[in-house]
């Protein structure tokens, strides 16, 4: 008899636990309504920055001078840094009115811009650091891996 209530009194909690209420199911339509009026719409949502590799900006510059590197598929751009737009994990900071260093493919730059580029042209690029290695006396320099439009 000591054994059976209390199992008796288990069964019943369970049992009444297992009912439905129909207040919470109104509640849960009401939250239902509300919560597709709570979306934003597409045109309201902010797009989300473009994800850059390690050791890369996205910038907007104006060419100052072009370089022949003596190389045929190779040419060497000063750019002056007008806006930086981003920068990729463990890039190193770049000012706002520096001159970079820049190398670009000459078939790359002409297939993705249509076009060669002069002295005093704007860019708006992704641009990537090639780090020197320790002992080096090769510095540190930069390429240009995408053009923006």
């Amino acid at each position: 008899m000591r054994l059976n209530l209390p199992i008796f009194l288990f069964a019943l909690l369970i049992i009444s636990g297992c009912g439905s209420d129909k207040n919470n199911s109104a509640q849960n339509e009401k939250n239902e309504s509300t919560q597709e009026t709570m979306t934003a719409r597409k045109d309201t949502m902010p797009k989300a920055p473009e994800s850059l590799a390690p050791n890369s900006a996205l910038v907007k510059g104006n060419i100052t001078e072009i370089k022949d590197t003596g190389d045929e598929k190779q040419i060497s751009l000063k750019i002056k840094i007008t806006k930086i737009d981003g920068y990729g994990p463990s890039t190193h900071p770049i000012a706002t009115g520096s001159v970079i260093d820049a190398e670009v493919s000459r078939s790359f730059m002409e297939d993705r811009l249509g076009q060669k580029l002069t002295k005093g042209d704007s860019i708006h690029a992704v641009i990537s650091q090639t780090i020197a290695m320790l002992g080096s006396d090769r510095q540190s320099t930069w390429n240009i891996v995408d053009f923006k439009k």
